[in-house]
């Protein structure tokens, strides 16, 4: 149980002393609440945190793709331009 407590105490210590902000302290309790109940409720853990680090990133970068997409792809490639005319062509072959 000591062992626990050290640690605990430097990662505190840890958190004030890098930007040394009240507002570091008080995410560090948040999200370590979150995370303490999601383990009581059996919830996963790792993709809320794999969201959110790589939500924004994500974002980014596919909205910066799907924009280049439509500028370029359409003139290129007519028939895969258009999602609609993707799904009603997957449609048409899962039937036969």
């Amino acid at each position: 149980m000591l062992d626990a407590a050290l640690v605990i105490a430097i990662v505190y210590l840890g958190v004030f002393n890098a930007s040394q902000s009240w507002g570091d302290l008080c995410s560090l309790v948040l999200f370590g609440a979150v995370g303490w109940i999601m383990k009581r409720l059996n919830w996963p853990r790792p993709p809320l945190i794999l969201g959110l680090v790589l939500g924004s990133i994500f974002e980014r970068y596919s909205f910066g793709k799907s924009m280049h997409w439509l500028r370029t792809g359409s003139r290129t490639r007519p028939i895969g331009s258009s999602p609609a005319s993707t799904f009603f062509i997957s449609r048409r072959s899962i039937r036969r």
